[in-house]
């Protein structure tokens, strides 16, 4: 009898750490967001009076999460910035009039939140595509490049079915939009976007 106890015993707990987590711990949630984009580096540089670059601006996007557990989930996330590329040639005091040159940044990170922390910590990898007048040039044909991406925020829950998110990450890259023509010189850009979302949740609670 008690031999048959115990084993029943066995299999039970067996079941319970063989069963998938349950929807408490993974939740699928979409945060739409605001975002603040700074380019930290010229797109070219010969000199102070010969230079190119992706000026501040505005822009939105969403964020798909998938949370395996408390501490550990995949995301996605689309953005859209909305810039301007500024030239400043030589015999001009400032800069010509900017020219619309918009970003398109698709990616996919890991997210890490430690236990009991409102702080988490992403890593991951995707594309930053350059569109818009001041790329629409033939010639620039490599607008696109691929981008490694650290960051950081604070994530907190305001009800069991939304919160609040503020963060910040580094977008790196090379980019050389003319390739072997010698106006672009191959640099490495880092830019920052600062955001600020409301997450929603999908599945769990």
């Amino acid at each position: 009898m008690r031999l048959t106890r115990l084993s029943a015993t066995t299999v039970l707990a067996g079941i319970v750490l063989a069963a998938p987590p349950s929807a408490a711990q993974v939740k699928l949630e979409v945060t739409p967001f605001f975002t603040s984009f700074y380019a930290t580096n010229f797109l070219t540089f010969t000199n102070g009076d010969n230079l190119e670059k992706q000026s501040a601006g505005p822009g939105f996007g969403a964020a798909l999460t998938w949370r395996f557990n408390n501490m550990w989930a995949v995301e996605g996330q689309v953005v859209y910035v909305v810039t301007d590329v500024q030239v400043k040639n030589s015999g001009f005091v400032n800069f010509q009039p900017p020219t619309e040159g918009h970003l398109l940044l698709v990616n996919g990170r890991m997210i890490f939140q430690p236990r009991r922390s409102n702080l988490y910590f992403a890593l991951g990898a995707g594309t930053v595509t350059r569109s818009g007048p001041a790329w629409d040039i033939p010639g620039l044909d490599f607008r696109q490049n691929v981008a490694g991406i650290v960051g950081f925020g604070v994530r907190a829950r305001v009800s069991p079915t939304w919160g609040f998110k503020i963060g910040a990450e580094v977008h790196f890259y090379e980019s050389d939009p003319d390739g072997t023509s010698a106006y672009y010189q191959r640099r490495l850009q880092h830019d920052v976007l600062v955001t600020i979302g409301v997450p929603f949740s999908l599945i769990g609670r």
